[in-house]
């Protein structure tokens, strides 16, 4: 088959899209398929990939239609929010092509997104917020244009009416650098900014600093509030902030940690959680359960408050035996639903119908 990936890509944003495109990008290359990796607002004249990379400025372009006819896709993977949605996918849609739109985050599939209102706190705030939630209805039409919704959480199932949809759930590759701290720690990883709540993580790394145990933090800054924590005169002793990694460096840096701390809000499924459980690691999460799985699989502890978070971090520090009964089981899931090569092969499976039932544009 010839299949186009479209987001941005993981060499210009280091994002859990961006990963997940680039997984399944490789791994349908190895099965045989030519795929090229349209690569939003791409800054590189050279990506070093197993498959095609072509920077585009963006969608709904005569640069991106001109591209789009020369790859002639039989099938299109998008994985780019609803950005310019609408118009891209319908004249995609006229040119004949297939489109899986791949789910990133719950709001991904609102039509009606209520939460461009909150802490709204003057008129061009409300105004910024008018356009915002009209241009999301505006794109929302474009799941009229869509073949098939690939939804990576089991809760985002049967939002979108008249649309077929399979549950597909994201993968992680194994690949690691050897990591080595003088100390025990534990670990939360994410880039810093407002909904990732990275101050929740320092104020429970104070509540714990008689401990001989570190918090590392790792990911990159992308909110100024947030830049104090590269000086270290900022943090609490016992936190340490390691910066912008790669995934290669974050599988290490998991793989020898005592377990993850999770205090991001809601949004798709977060790719450091797979992480976790494939080196079987137990997570703490603050805000999110995604699909319910720590708690009915017993993967670690959705805290739901700040005490209860406390709590919970402190069983695992003080519990070997519990941190590693819970990383059993943690494994035992990353087997079942995210393995890397079954999981494209069912995305493969879902290619070669829509294939097949394509008609000759």
């Amino acid at each position: 088959m010839n299949i186009a990936i479209i987001n941005e890509h993981i060499e210009d944003t280091l994002g859990g899209s961006e990963l997940q495109c680039d997984i399944i990008a490789n791994e349908l290359t190895e099965l045989g398929h030519d795929v090229t990796y349209l690569a939003m607002r791409g800054s590189k004249d050279r990506y070093i990939r197993s498959y095609k990379v072509i920077p585009i400025t963006e969608v709904n372009t005569d640069e991106f239609y001109s591209v789009i006819k020369k790859v002639n896709p039989d099938v299109i993977y998008w994985r780019y929010y609803k950005r310019k949605f609408y118009k891209t996918s319908k004249q995609l849609k006229i040119l004949g092509y297939p489109i899986i739109f791949s789910v990133s985050h719950a709001e991904d599939l609102l039509k009606y997104n209520w939460k461009v209102f909150d802490k709204v706190k003057s008129l061009r705030e409300l105004a910024r917020s008018l356009r915002k939630f009209a241009r999301n209805i505006y794109e929302y039409k474009g799941f009229k244009n869509v073949t098939v919704i690939a939804n990576q959480c089991k809760a985002f199932m049967g939002k979108i009416r008249n649309v077929p949809e399979f549950y597909f759930p994201n993968s992680m590759f194994e690949e690691k650098n050897n990591f080595n701290w003088n100390k025990s720690y534990c670990v939360w990883v994410s880039n810093l900014k407002k909904r990732k709540n990275p101050d929740k993580y320092i104020d429970l790394a104070r509540k714990f600093s008689s401990y001989d145990i570190d918090f590392l933090m790792v990911g990159e800054v992308q909110d100024s509030n947030y830049s104090f924590v590269s000086d270290p005169h900022q943090l609490p002793e016992n936190v340490k902030y390691l910066g912008k990694k790669n995934i290669e460096e974050v599988n290490g840096i998991i793989e020898k940690s005592m377990f993850l701390i999770h205090t991001c809000n809601p949004e798709g499924f977060p790719n450091n959680f797979i992480q976790a459980w494939y080196y079987k690691k137990p997570v703490v999460s603050l805000f999110y359960d995604p699909d319910g799985l720590i708690e009915k699989e017993r993967l670690g502890f959705y805290s739901k408050t700040e005490n209860k978070f406390y709590d919970d971090v402190e069983k695992l520090l003080t519990d070997q035996s519990l941190r590693e009964k819970l990383g059993a089981n943690a494994k035992r899931i990353s087997e079942e639903l995210f393995d890397k090569n079954k999981n494209i092969k069912n995305l493969e499976k879902v290619m070669v119908t829509l294939t097949d039932e394509r008609q000759p544009n």
